[in-house]
């Protein structure tokens, strides 16, 4: 598959007691989402903790995961600095991953115009697809549909990952890019069937860190035009999506995974592992359910 087909998990980085990355529950939970389906793998997203890792770090997760995969990956590689997400994205192109995920410039706050700007000088630099990464309640900016609909005309700019939380914006770009080589992605659990069945071509799902198995149903559900099914499978992922908001993600995420015994809970500061009130409600959530 593309880079913007099918569902792709932003995917944690797992950590041991003493904060360092554990490369090998990396490779583990890699293999796992593999296993259970994944169309293709996120690392250094905002679920991967990607504002606490150094320069390091961050080069080292995506040549580890590249190194694991077998599907798609696509590197999270934005930055505030225009130059500094250039020299992610080329460092990712060089080892080897599909695509690069660049969010709206952090903290800078540049306008929609700037902004522009520093698509395509990304987009220029590199020789693999680029896909935004509009979530504004991370970076204080909406990119507005009048600026996407610009960059889609780029020949590099794949597509978006939309977690602008609007299901409307989602449906005018999705409208507007109709006959552009241009995909939208779900940035949201809650809004992947929506936008998968509006013309969206993928979900970026947090919820399938814990639960792939069904969230790939949900994408074949709406691939395949079984609505009653896909709506039945939504209902789930609604409940799957409440608990992993029960603190900032990637903490609640993290707790779960730790619960149903993938890696562990670790996190790195300013976050702090769940407290014992959201852990009890994880296990309570989880007791009837059996992640893959």
């Amino acid at each position: 598959m593309s880079v913007t087909e099918g569902v792709l998990p932003p995917i944690t980085t797992p950590m041991d007691d003493n904060g360092n990355i554990d490369y090998d529950a990396l490779r583990a939970h890699i293999d796992r989402l593999e296993d259970a389906g994944v169309h293709g793998i996120i690392p250094c997203g905002s679920t991967g903790e990607r504002a606490t890792l150094t320069r390091e770090e961050h080069e080292q997760v995506i040549e580890t995961t590249v190194e694991t995969a077998s599907t798609t990956v696509l590197a999270g590689t934005g930055a505030s600095s225009t130059e500094e997400a250039i020299q992610l994205s080329q460092h990712a192109a060089d080892v080897g991953a599909d695509g690069v995920l660049i969010i709206y410039p952090y903290y800078s706050w540049p306008s929609n115009e700037h902004v522009v700007r520093h698509y395509e000088a990304i987009a220029d630099a590199i020789d693999i697809p680029l896909v935004i990464y509009n979530i504004p309640k991370r970076t204080a900016r909406n990119l507005e549909p009048d600026a996407t609909v610009r960059l889609a005309e780029h020949p590099d700019i794949a597509g978006i990952k939309e977690s602008a939380g609007d299901i409307n914006q989602i449906y005018e770009l999705l409208r507007r890019t109709h006959d552009m080589e241009f995909d939208v992605l779900s940035g949201y659990d809650s809004q992947a069937l929506s936008t998968l069945t509006l013309g969206g071509t993928g979900i970026t799902s947090v919820a399938a860190n814990v639960f792939p198995e069904t969230v790939c149903e949900l994408f074949e559900a709406a691939r395949e035009g079984e609505l009653e099914r896909g709506r039945q499978l939504h209902e789930e992922i609604l409940e799957i999506e409440t608990a992993m908001n029960l603190q900032t993600i990637p903490v609640a995420v993290k707790a779960a995974l730790d619960i149903v015994g993938v890696h562990g809970p670790h996190v790195r500061p300013p976050l702090y592992e769940a407290d014992q009130d959201t852990r009890e409600k994880l296990e309570d959530f989880l007791d009837d359910r059996e992640p893959a």
